[in-house]
């Protein structure tokens, strides 16, 4: 049976879910609507866990069709059949059920939705998941799971609240974004809007703390630059304050580093756009304020390592460098990289830093200071 790629948006019900998974653990052996699993000629080296899960299975199925009837709004947002899915692989990779036998249960309890009454709600719903996308939904229903366990005990800290799922949010990003897999994307971007919606009221001992905020998750379309700047616009979650800004300033050094080997490029002008228009911009106040903190030679923080790192790459200083620049990034690398070879580094910076002395006040200081050190780069 061929492989999909699944539906990775389906824990929303995932406490009826897992409810429901409860209840059937002892009731399946008696549910009637399951008898016909018996006579099912399932292998005989996995007769007995491929008839429990059978059964299960069907108990699953009409408990959900109880639950979110056709007549409810909520039957076709519950998305119970997806979830049934996702639950099928879960069983067989608890029983250690080798693929074939697994394939061939697919087109057994397919044979047999007129059993039980499934051939409209399941029709295409149900089908072998490849093991990296389960390897993915896994890691997003333990997100889930532990996200409800968390909000469901009343006293615990708000630290210890965002710890308790906080590496599985990081891993699902990571593998979003490294394996460029846009559903995984956009399912975990609905665990985010969902969270920042009702964290206030989930969790009011997280209020007026700064550090329970989710970043925001962007997907980006240009292929060529892909690999490189979609992880590095999505900053993980750390509600470490000192963690944050380390991950700030490698990114910075991280771009700065792909500028300078690729200044030469004619897409670099596009990449530097989207890097200030979808990442800097955002989170500009938050760099001002390490770039002040890390420009006094007293400070020892470890992000104030990789200040340093990047001022490395600007043959400068990110807090003096670009104070009297003020100008579009990409229309003055464009210009730039098309000025004649014959013209010195310094002739162009002052070129440039004259020309648009006069609109410089009406641009944010920290954004003069990268576009200045942007272009110094082109000259290096």
């Amino acid at each position: 049976m061929a492989q999909r790629e699944p539906d990775y948006d389906v824990f929303d019900n995932l406490e009826v879910f897992e409810e429901f998974d409860r209840q059937i653990s002892t009731e399946y052996v008696s549910y009637q609507k399951a008898q016909f699993c018996d006579y099912v000629d399932f292998d005989i080296n996995y007769k007995f866990e491929l008839t429990e899960i059978c059964k299960k299975f069907v108990m699953f199925f009409k408990k959900c069709l109880i639950q979110y009837p056709d007549t409810d709004h909520q039957s076709k947002n519950s998305k119970y059949p997806e979830y049934m899915n996702y639950w099928l692989s879960n069983k067989f990779e608890n029983k250690a059920i080798f693929k074939t036998f697994k394939n061939s249960f697919y087109q057994k309890i397919k044979n047999n939705y007129d059993k039980f009454e499934a051939e409209d709600k399941l029709r295409d719903k149900i089908f072998p998941i490849d093991n990296n996308s389960f390897i993915n939904m896994s890691t997003l229903y333990k997100l889930y799971k532990k996200y409800h366990e968390a909000k469901g005990k009343k006293y615990t800290a708000c630290i210890d609240f965002l710890n308790h799922w906080k590496d599985e949010y990081n891993t699902c990003l990571k593998g979003c974004y490294f394996q460029g897999n846009k559903r995984l994307c956009e399912a975990l971007k609905k665990f985010r809007d969902n969270y920042e919606t009702n964290k206030s009221t989930t969790k009011p001992a997280c209020n007026g703390d700064k550090m329970n905020s989710l970043p925001d998750i962007i997907w980006l379309e240009h292929e060529n630059l892909k690999n490189l700047i979609l992880f590095q616009y999505n900053l993980l979650f750390e509600n470490d304050e000192n963690k944050k800004n380390c991950t700030m300033m490698e990114i910075l050094h991280g771009f700065l580093q792909y500028f300078n080997a690729n200044k030469s490029k004619s897409e670099i002008i596009t990449f530097v756009n989207e890097f200030f228009t979808y990442y800097y911009v955002k989170n500009k106040e938050d760099y001002k304020k390490i770039f002040e903190e890390c420009s006094t030679k007293t400070n020892t923080k470890e992000y104030c390592t990789w200040y340093n790192k990047c001022n490395e790459e600007i043959s400068g200083n990110l807090v003096e460098v670009g104070n009297n620049l003020g100008t579009s990034l990409e229309e003055k690398v464009e210009s730039i990289r098309k000025s004649s070879s014959e013209y010195s580094f310094m002739e162009n910076i002052m070129s440039v830093i004259k020309d648009h002395a006069n609109i410089s006040t009406t641009m944010p200081t920290l954004i003069s200071t990268i576009v200045i050190l942007f272009l110094s780069s082109f000259f290096l």
